[in-house]
């Protein structure tokens, strides 16, 4: 695995490279692309990636502005350069960080009272 990465070396120094030069011209809504279906041209060029390992490249991508303005709607990815867009796209995942901070909370909770409470394990 690549340093500060959850991608293989394989997946940063290949197929990052196909998805930025792909993404990289699809700018504005009516030119997006479905996760799916560059999943799918991904398995035609011989790279079998499933939907969860493309949001991790989605996510390299964007960590590493490699594809500037890189936003995703139900059209799929894109990039744009309209702030309400953007904006739009930053509320959104602030609202989905808020969602899953909820069971992470949760669990860790549940981690400490594990961590404190003798014999209440679930083994």
């Amino acid at each position: 695995m690549a340093k500060e990465s959850m991608l293989e070396d394989f997946e940063i120094k290949t197929i990052v490279p196909m998805v930025v030069e792909t993404l990289n011209h699809k700018i504005g809504k009516h030119n997006a692309l479905k996760g799916h279906r560059l999943c799918s041209w991904l398995l035609a060029c011989g790279h079998d990636i499933n939907p969860g390992r493309f949001r991790l490249i989605i996510n390299y991508i964007r960590s590493n502005d490699l594809v500037i303005g890189l936003v995703a709607g139900s059209k799929g990815y894109y990039r744009t350069d309209d702030p309400v867009v953007i904006q739009k796209w930053i509320e959104k995942e602030i609202g989905i960080i808020r969602q899953k901070s909820i069971p992470l909370k949760r669990m860790r909770l549940y981690l400490h009272e594990l961590a404190n409470t003798p014999n209440l394990s679930m083994k």
